[in-house]
């Protein structure tokens, strides 16, 4: 079922739909929330132009998102998709509360092949979760991008299954949600501890890296900090080479758990800024260490790289 329909149904509150229409779209609802018809009651799109505000709130920050996809939709010429965007984006300006969609309001095939509607459902509950662990308060931009992108998602996957249910609206979505979670419970840090004048990960030191490759997310933009220390025993140059070699056995060790090497940036601190301060010459086995975690860039927690809604 095409979004333009969909939005026909739900807006000029036709109730009549086709057995085969609807067969691949199980749980079907028709309790759209914000319901409007532009044709009867002409488009909401200036009106919320007019109502839009900029004081980095995330209802001012959702307002415009929504708008920003009320506007793409309506350069497509689907004017039911334009006006609809516009009304949540006109609610969200007014402070009004506005939720991420309800997958039943839409018509996404492949349920029962695929269970595409249970991944909607799944994503929802984690984003939904994000929102309301602190996303929508401790990063307005970013929240309210990933609740667009999500929208964006289940619009487009009515609208064309094969060619969106993995486009760039769920990537997107996926990228933003997936910072937002690790801006609000960063994994980590990991700790993996060397032996005296060793380079080679031990026991404990793999396994520290093997979590860390796990746990660390790659589908955001958070990149992967490995820095390494040595203690005070020796040169400062030998113990800032030793501690290069122990950063590049961590990124080896994670590479190798499956994560993607451009994700990793090496940092070695030799004998500077140690995690235990100690008087030069002396052994401290929590120095000889490489610190593991994940940072998402700056430009990607206040949303200003994250590109345009389509």
């Amino acid at each position: 079922m095409s979004s333009r329909l969909s939005r026909r149904l739900y807006g000029y509150g036709a109730v009549l739909v086709s057995a085969i229409a609807l067969a691949s779209c199980t749980n079907w609802s028709f309790e759209q929330p914000m319901p409007g018809n532009p044709v009867t009651e002409g488009m909401t799109t200036s009106e919320a132009k007019e109502a839009l505000r900029n004081d980095n709130s995330f209802s001012s920050d959702l307002g415009r998102e929504y708008y920003a996809l009320s506007s793409f939709r309506a350069g497509d010429k689907d004017w039911a998709g334009a006006d609809y965007f516009a009304r949540k984006s006109l609610a969200a300006s007014k402070n009004e509360s506005v939720l991420p969609e309800d997958n039943r309001n839409w018509g996404v095939p492949e349920q029962a092949t695929l269970g595409t509607r249970d991944e909607i459902e799944q994503q929802r509950q984690r984003l939904v979760t994000a929102l309301d662990g602190g996303g929508r308060d401790k990063y307005p931009m970013l929240a309210a991008q990933a609740q667009t992108r999500y929208d964006c998602w289940i619009e487009r996957a009515e609208a064309n299954y094969k060619a969106e249910f993995r486009g760039e609206c769920h990537r997107q979505f996926i990228s933003t949600v997936s910072d937002l979670e690790v801006l609000l419970h960063p994994p980590g840090p990991y700790h993996a501890y060397f032996s005296f004048d060793g380079k080679a990960l031990g026991t404990d030191a793999q396994q520290q890296v093997k979590q860390a490759a796990a746990k660390i997310p790659q589908d955001g933009t958070a990149r992967v900090k490995v820095v390494g220390w040595a203690d005070r025993v020796g040169s400062d140059d030998y113990n800032m080479k030793l501690s290069e070699g122990r950063g590049e056995a961590v990124r080896a060790g994670l590479i190798a758990g499956g994560m993607a090497a451009d994700r990793i940036d090496v940092t070695a601190k030799g004998e500077t800024d140690l995690p235990v301060p100690t008087k030069n010459g002396v052994r401290e086995q929590r120095n000889r260490v490489v610190r593991i975690y994940a940072e998402v860039p700056k430009e990607s927690a206040d949303g200003s790289s994250t590109p345009p809604v389509r």
